[in-house]
């Protein structure tokens, strides 16, 4: 019976028993190959690296202690003849050097001193005895002990990352559907129900969706459970609070492309404050009650907008009580410039494809490089600095939030008080979870950067830019809507650009580096202006383009080509392993330099020939 198990045979036993019983049992020698001798000369390379000064450690250095190292294993029998020729041999020293350069790539190893080398320990859990030697122990800012084991295995590729693979293969069919079901939800608008009601009922769908994902904790169905009811309430909701908005400015010119950037500025506060506080409590406290909040707001918003409704007037009522005010007003338009227009909606909602195709890449690709591949670990300045930044990025959207909010709340309480105080409710609990958080953040020494933080960029520099590009839209600086996409595609490239040089110097294969987080924070600022030139445009020219009485169709349409790339995009980044293992983070990211880039110039060349078929609306 083994009383003893060291980690690396809890392992052995864990991956192939009988190879366990093999080695431990039976005492069967195993023959030495490559990789074990790799792995004791990486060791000991790493090991005699802190021999030396700290101002000596450097990447030449550690590859002539690899040399070294080699040379004494090689002289032991078991090693002797390990290899048919000089090629051969040297072809395994320099994948060892690239090893010693991934360590290089993350972490400075002359900024500490390790306190223990090589330590055997032992311990014992019940009767079981634990003991083996650890590579390293360091100790970190807060006084605790880190224990460091060097790993100089291949990494796995993809097809062995299944927890990571399937994720994004269900973010893929998740955030595809999310924009399939929009179609059903405007026709049902269009023809049955009116906007109104199917808002409502999106987002009644959308609380339950909520509350069972907080369920999930008890039984994984709620989770499929979940994801399905938020599939359909989105269907509902997505097409009809969009058509609304275009209802309520008939002027089919630049004054509602600014409309649309405002509103969209709206979602996107949303979408902060969801990231920042469900986000935040999702991973430092418990997801199912990150979750759970989330629901609480939807109910709260769904309420809100039920009580108010009446301030839309008749529109979003149902299909036969506006039919007669619409054929009134509604000017005759031929039929060849109907299908022109049709066209010119087909053409927009195809090049988002590309343009979503990239922007998306920043639930699956983007969180992966700021998770594996990014320096979010802060101390001292460091972490005082990103906390005063961060507080600043919380609190100053929230400030103008309120404040907006405020004058709504003061403009309308009379006519829709039940409205107006759910809405207050929200805040009041919202301004709680932002202190609370705060707070928290500044007791801790030291700082890890969430890599969800960096999705709050995006509606950061929403709320921050949306007004700026909406008075430039209503400007004579106002640019043709192909152009304004053609912009938008560039911009989005040129973040992608950024990223690109940023992960340049990530050796091949490697599963983890260190690079700067200004690579992403730029990213993410060109993307956002990318993204305020495409989306909120494309909205306003479906709302101008369309014919009235299929207004919602054609939301559900745009919203479609957003399927195909937001499926297109988890796909493309569930392979991101092995495109990383074969030519680099830094290629991964160059494919979608090169492709948005240049559909935005031919947009822009195209822009004389699609204004033309767009017959007066500007």
């Amino acid at each position: 019976m083994i009383k003893n198990l060291s980690p690396s045979r809890a392992s052995q036993f864990k991956t192939c028993p009988k190879q366990f019983k093999f080695s431990n049992v039976d005492k069967l020698k195993e023959p030495t190959n490559e990789v074990q001798a790799k792995g004791t000369t990486v060791h000991q390379a790493l090991e005699d690296l802190f021999d030396l000064p700290k101002e000596e450690r450097n990447t030449e250095k550690l590859h002539n202690l690899f040399r070294d190292a080699w040379t004494k294993v090689r002289g032991t029998d078991e090693h002797h003849n390990l290899f048919s020729s000089v090629d051969e041999e040297r072809e395994w020293g320099v994948d060892g050097l690239k090893l010693l350069n991934n360590y290089m790539s993350i972490e400075d190893p002359t900024s500490f001193d390790p306190l223990e080398r090589e330590r055997w320990v032992r311990g014992s859990i019940d009767d079981l005895n634990l003991r083996g030697i650890l590579d390293r122990m360091d100790r970190n800012q807060k006084g605790e002990l880190i224990i460091v084991d060097y790993k100089s295995g291949k990494a796995p590729m993809a097809k062995y990352k299944e927890p990571r693979f399937f994720a994004l293969k269900l973010y893929a069919l998740y955030t595809g559907l999310v924009y399939v079901t929009p179609i059903f939800g405007g026709l049902i608008a269009d023809r049955l129900i009116g906007y109104r009601k199917a808002i409502v009922a999106g987002a009644f769908l959308m609380t339950l969706g909520h509350a069972a994902m907080a369920l999930e904790v008890f039984y994984d169905f709620y989770l499929y459970v979940g994801l399905s009811l938020l599939i359909l309430g989105n269907g509902l909701f997505k097409p009809n609070i969009s058509s609304i908005v275009g209802q309520m400015y008939k002027d089919e010119g630049k004054i509602k492309d600014a409309a649309y950037t405002i509103f969209y500025m709206g979602i996107n506060a949303g979408a902060f404050l969801g990231i920042l506080l469900c986000g935040y409590i999702g991973e430092n406290v418990n997801w199912h009650l990150g979750f759970g909040l989330a629901g609480i707001f939807m109910l709260f918003g769904m309420l809100q907008f039920h009580f108010g409704q009446k301030i839309f007037g008749n529109i979003g009522l149902k299909p036969s009580i506006e039919k007669e005010k619409i054929d009134i007003n509604e000017k005759k338009v031929s039929k060849n410039i109907i299908v022109d227009r049709l066209i010119v909606i087909g053409i927009f909602s195809f090049v988002t494809i590309f343009f979503w195709w990239g922007f998306e890449q920043a639930g699956g690709s983007m969180t992966i490089f700021a998770n594996d591949y990014t320096d979010r670990n802060l101390l001292g300045t460091g972490a005082l600095v990103f906390k005063i930044v961060n507080t600043l990025l919380t609190i100053v959207p929230m400030i103008i939030l309120t404040f907006i909010l405020y004058l709504l709340f003061k403009n309308t309480f009379k006519k829709y008080a039940i409205s107006n105080i759910f809405l207050a409710t929200s805040f009041v609990i919202i301004w709680g979870i932002v202190v609370w958080m705060l707070y928290r953040e500044f007791l801790e020494d030291a700082t890890e950067v969430p890599a969800s933080w960096f999705a709050i960029l995006n509606s950061f520099f929403i709320i921050v830019f949306a007004p700026v590009l909406s008075r430039l839209w209503q400007s004579k600086y106002n640019p043709p809507g192909p152009v304004k996409f053609g912009i938008g595609l560039i911009l989005l490239s040129f973040g992608f650009a950024i990223l690109s040089f940023g992960s340049i110097n990530i050796p091949l294969g490697a599963s983890t580096a260190s690079q700067s987080m200004i690579f992403l924070i730029l990213a993410s600022l060109f993307h956002t202006l990318g993204e305020l030139c495409v989306s909120p445009v494309g909205l306003s020219y479906v709302s101008k383009l369309a014919p009235k009485k299929i207004v919602g169709l054609m939301f559900a349409v745009w919203l479609l080509s957003s399927a195909i790339a937001n499926y297109l995009a988890g796909i493309t980044g569930s392979y991101i392993d092995p495109i990383v293992e074969d030519y680099g983070m830094s290629i991964f990211f160059l494919l979608f330099t090169i492709l948005p880039a240049s559909v935005g110039l031919l947009m822009i060349l195209a822009n004389k020939k699609i204004v033309k078929m767009m017959h007066g609306i500007e």
